[in-house]
């Protein structure tokens, strides 16, 4: 799942994960993620820390990883190494 509120990073972020096939839920808002988070069940979600904390706030995310990204994090190959390891991790645990 990728959740920003700017269409176009998330239209990026969704591009760059899909074109690695993996399959990506983006929505728009904190509240849009937790409306449909039960039904989708992500494996891990990409959004803003604050976003983190918000999602926190409502539900526990201990299983779920959560990548937290800055509007700063232009390159594309640190965002698939942070979804990849976070992925990694959870499967470990």
């Amino acid at each position: 799942m990728v959740i920003d509120p700017d269409p176009d990073r998330r239209h990026i972020s969704e591009a760059i994960l899909a074109k690695l096939r993996f399959a990506v839920a983006p929505v728009e808002s904190v509240d849009k993620a937790l409306s449909v988070i039960r039904s989708l069940a992500p494996a891990a979600i990409v959004g803003h820390a604050d976003d983190l904390q918000r999602m926190r706030n409502v539900l526990p995310l201990e299983t779920i990883p959560f990548i937290a990204v800055s509007d700063e994090m232009a390159r594309t190959d640190k965002l698939v190494q942070l979804v990849r390891a976070a992925l990694r991790s959870a499967q470990q645990m």
